[in-house]
């Protein structure tokens, strides 16, 4: 084991070199500039996150959904749930978007939600919309349809338009942002919607990007250099949490806490997350590489820092615990 570690601590010194040497911007999980990927925002009652949810609709080819859970009481206009699509900026596809959403109440108006909401850099917006909910079938919102909602450019508020009709509505424009939300709480009171198969140019959009499993941990560990503390939560593809990577004191008394996580790497084999990117330790912006080994059965974790700053620490941990899969 001490020699599997020491070659981890190699590892993650030629990974942080590596990354001091590249350019700012990553794509975490190897991501591609040109794909599309997902992030949640959730009003604070609420929650948007993938999860595993069957039956799977028409086509899917996984178990995987996004969910959009609005515990809220009819009345309430302060919840809403929603994915914000990545990588979409840009010249409107010429085939119209579309998704599926299995509601889990009945409704014969659907409040404008679940919409697939697209911002144009005029200063206008279209909405792909259901007009009412079916409870617990998987409904196809097909964007060739008549279910667009356009909002200002040449033509100000349409309802029930197509999407060409809706493009012709801001000549010129370019896509500057795509969301797909849900929020009429005030309708329905508590439900949740299941999202999938979201459709939007060459992008079809069934699971998480990537790798996205368990990745969560936090407790004391005796450093080579100092006894530390840490707290980590990769899992943001699930959760909907923000990724990231702190500690009150690395083992020098330093604190460090991440601003930007760059990549989440899991080596299945060895039980292990690195993850990096960059944050501040003593108010002194650094470059990071964090190492987790699983905590087992019968052994406990093991954690690895690595920072721009010349400081290094890895060790066993005392107590708390590290959770991959």
């Amino acid at each position: 084991m001490l020699t599997a570690r020491k070659a981890t601590v190699s590892i993650a010194l030629v990974t942080l070199s590596l990354l001091l040497a590249m350019p700012a911007h990553v794509h975490a999980n190897g991501d591609e500039p040109s794909s599309v990927t997902v992030t949640f925002f959730h009003s604070p009652t609420a929650e948007a996150k993938w999860v595993h949810f069957t039956p799977a609709p028409p086509g899917d080819p996984d178990t995987w959904s996004i969910k959009l859970s609005l515990p809220c009481n009819i009345g309430d206009f302060s919840c809403y749930a929603g994915a914000s699509l990545h990588n979409v900026a840009g010249s409107a596809p010429a085939t119209p978007p579309s998704f599926d959403f299995l509601s889990t109440v009945a409704s014969t108006s659907s409040g404008g939600s679940p919409r697939l909401h697209v911002d144009f850099s005029d200063g206008g917006s279209t909405e792909l919309r259901p007009l009412v909910w079916i409870a617990n079938v998987w409904t196809h919102e097909d964007g060739s349809g008549t279910d667009w909602d356009n909002n200002g450019g040449t033509c100000g508020f349409r309802y029930e338009q197509t999407y060409t009709v809706v493009l012709a509505c801001h000549p010129g424009a370019t896509v500057t942002g795509v969301i797909v939300v849900t929020d009429p709480a005030w309708l329905a009171g508590p439900y949740t919607h299941y999202v999938d198969n979201i459709s939007y140019g060459n992008a079809l959009i069934t699971s998480p990007s990537g790798v996205c499993q368990e990745s969560d941990g936090n407790g004391d560990f005796q450093g080579d250099h100092g006894k530390g503390n840490f707290k980590h939560d990769g899992d943001g593809c699930l959760d909907g949490d923000n990724d990231n990577v702190q500690s009150t004191d690395r083992g020098d008394g330093h604190d460090f806490q991440s601003t930007q996580v760059d990549t989440i790497q899991y080596n299945d084999l060895g039980n292990t997350v690195t993850i990096t990117g960059l944050g501040t330790s003593n108010d002194i912006p650094v470059a990071f590489v964090f190492v987790a080994l699983e905590t087992g059965p019968t052994t406990p974790g093991w954690v690895s820092f690595v920072f721009s700053d010349g400081y290094t620490n890895a060790g066993t941990l005392i107590d708390g615990s590290v959770l991959l899969h």
